[in-house]
């Protein structure tokens, strides 16, 4: 997973540098953050594997809904992706099926999906499967 989210952090930083500058310790940050959250029953972790390797992962942790909103429980998938693009269609599509339906039999009823704007084929998973844009972040230096 460390592995997976390291390659994926190159894109990231190409896409927005100034925002998703990876630290110089992020691999050993991540593998710490992964292991506590393997350690908490509350998250989903789901891992996809071709040939004995991890190809894919989705991590679902449940999230506080703000007061003011009546969206009933909710969980967050954010740390979610694939070794190749072209996996999104079967790789991502099972592991987002496989991680929604292990939220509903937890109770939760509204999913959180994290995309970042310059990722299109994890977007257009997500909008196959009837995900909805409802935000957008925005950034630039202070």
């Amino acid at each position: 997973m460390v592995q997976l989210i390291t390659a994926y952090r190159v894109l990231l930083a190409r896409w927005e540098p100034g925002f998703w500058n990876p630290a110089s310790d992020a691999a050993a940050k991540s593998a710490f953050f992964f292991g506590a959250l393997i350690a908490d029953e509350r998250c989903v972790i789901m891992v996809a594997e071709r040939d004995e390797a991890i190809v894919g992962f989705a991590i679902l942790m449940p999230t506080a809904v703000p007061p003011v909103y009546d969206a009933g429980p909710a969980a967050t998938l954010d740390d979610f992706m694939v070794g190749e693009g072209e996996d999104w269609l079967d790789v991502g599509k099972a592991l987002l099926v496989a991680v929604r339906a292990c939220g509903r039999v937890r109770g939760w009823q509204q999913l959180i999906a994290v995309c970042p704007a310059a990722d299109r084929r994890k977007a257009a998973l997500f909008e196959a499967q009837g995900l909805a844009v409802v935000t957008h972040w925005h950034t630039a230096a202070m």
